[in-house]
C-alpha cells in the first residue's frame, strides 16, 4: 500500500449521525489539503452511511467510509491502521472537531525534526482545547520538547489530554492485544506506553483539537458501575498486568499509580474469575508480587464495593478509576 497523503485523519464511529458533521466541518476548513478522511463504522445503524454518502458527493478531499461489525474501538483502530494511506494517522473523534490549521502546524513540526532523525520519532503530540474556550489538560512543562508518554505521565504528572497524531508504519508495530472474549474497549495507554520504549513525540504547546464535552464517547459505556466493569475487565485486567510487568522501573517516582494499578489489577481479574494464584503467577518480576501483595485487600474491596454501588450512579464513573495511571487524554474520547 503506497502512501497517497501526509495525513489520514481517521475517526472511528458508532451511531454518531448527529455529531459527526464537526469532523467534517473541520477538515472542510483545513489550510492544508494533503490528506483523506478514513471513517471506520463500528457498526452504526443510525443513518450514518448516507449521511458520509452525501459527503463523499461535496468535499474537497476524499472520505473513504468502511463499515464493520461492532467489536470496539481498538478494533476499529487497528482497521484504520492496515486501511490508511496517510503518512500520519491524525485520529479525531467522532464528536470532535480541529482548528483549521491544525494539519498545517502537525506538518510543519514534524518537518521541524531533523530528517537524519525522523525514524527515531513516532510523530507529533499537541494539546486539545474546549470549543468554548480553555485547554482541557494542562500543557507540557516546555513549549517545544521531546519525550515520550511513559516520561510524561510518570515524571511530568501529564497524562494527558493532547492530541497524538503517529506515523502509520510506528501504528502497525503496535497492535492492540488479543485478549479473550469479547472486549468493548481497551485502554489506548498500552500501545502509547510501548511505543515510548522504542520511540520519542515531539511535543508542541499548540491547542489544535478542538473537544466538545458531554455528548458521551463510543467508547465509554454506560449502565451501573458493576455493569460496565465487568464488561470492560478483558482489557482492563491485561493493561494494569502490562504496567506492572513491563514499567516498574517508574513505580520509584509515581509509587501511588503503581500502587493503583495493582488495585485494579486485583479488581479487574476477580471480574475474570482469575485465581488469585494465577494473578501473581502473571506477573514477573519480585516487585511486582510484592506490590500485589500489599494492593490485593484494596482490589477485593473495591470488587466488593461495586456490587453494592447504587444503580443510579451511571457507569461513566469508571473514567475516573480506571485511567489509572496517568490522567485520560481526550483521545480517549474517541
Amino acid at each position: 500500500m503506497t502512501l497517497a497523503y501526509t495525513f489520514t485523519v481517521y475517526t472511528p464511529t458508532f451511531n454518531r449521525a448527529h455529531t459527526l458533521h464537526r469532523v467534517y466541518e473541520g477538515l472542510q476548513a483545513q489550510t492544508f489539503h494533503d490528506f483523506e478522511w478514513l471513517i471506520i463504522d463500528d457498526g452504526s445503524t443510525d443513518g450514518t452511511d448516507a449521511l458520509v454518502r452525501l459527503w463523499q458527493s461535496q468535499a474537497e478531499f476524499p472520505i473513504r467510509y468502511i463499515w464493520k461489525e461492532n467489536g470496539g474501538k481498538h478494533t476499529a483502530d487497528d482497521l484504520a491502521a492496515k486501511e490508511a494511506h496517510g503518512f500520519i494517522v491524525a485520529a479525531i473523534g467522532s464528536d470532535d472537531s480541529c482548528a483549521p490549521q491544525a494539519l498545517a502546524h502537525i506538518n510543519d513540526y514534524w518537518n521541524s525534526i531533523p530528517v537524519s532523525m525522523q525514524p527515531a520519532y513516532a510523530g507529533v503530540a499537541v494539546l486539545a482545547a474546549h470549543v468554548g474556550g480553555g485547554l482541557v489538560g494542562p500543557p507540557f512543562p516546555r513549549g517545544l520538547m521531546d519525550s515520550n508518554q511513559l516520561e510524561m505521565v510518570y515524571r511530568h504528572r501529564i497524562g494527558g489530554d493532547c492530541w497524538i497524531c503517529v506515523r502509520r508504519d510506528v501504528l502497525r508495530q503496535f497492535p492492540y492485544p488479543q485478549v479473550e472474549g469479547r472486549a468493548t474497549h481497551f485502554n489506548e495507554k498500552t500501545l502509547y506506553f510501548r511505543m515510548a520504549r522504542h520511540y520519542t513525540l515531539r511535543y508542541v504547546n499548540d491547542p489544535l483539537l478542538l473537544v466538545y464535552m458531554g455528548s458521551g464517547s463510543l467508547s465509554r459505556p454506560t449502565g451501573t458501575r458493576r455493569q460496565v466493569n465487568a464488561r470492560i475487565a478483558a482489557t482492563f485486567a491485561p493493561h494494569y498486568l502490562l504496567v506492572l510487568n513491563e514499567q516498574m522501573d517508574y513505580a520509584r517516582i509515581a509509587p501511588r499509580d503503581f500502587l493503583l494499578a495493582a488495585v485494579h489489577y486485583v479488581r479487574y481479574s476477580i471480574y475474570l474469575s482469575t485465581s488469585p494464584m494465577r494473578q501473581v503467577r502473571a506477573l514477573n518480576t519480585w516487585q511486582a508480587r510484592l506490590l500485589w501483595l500489599a494492593a490485593f485487600p484494596l482490589g477485593a474491596l473495591s470488587y466488593a464495593a461495586d456490587r453494592w454501588w447504587p444503580s443510579s450512579r451511571r457507569g461513566t464513573i469508571y473514567a475516573k478509576e480506571a485511567a489509572q495511571p496517568g490522567p485520560m487524554r481526550a483521545t480517549d474520547r474517541l
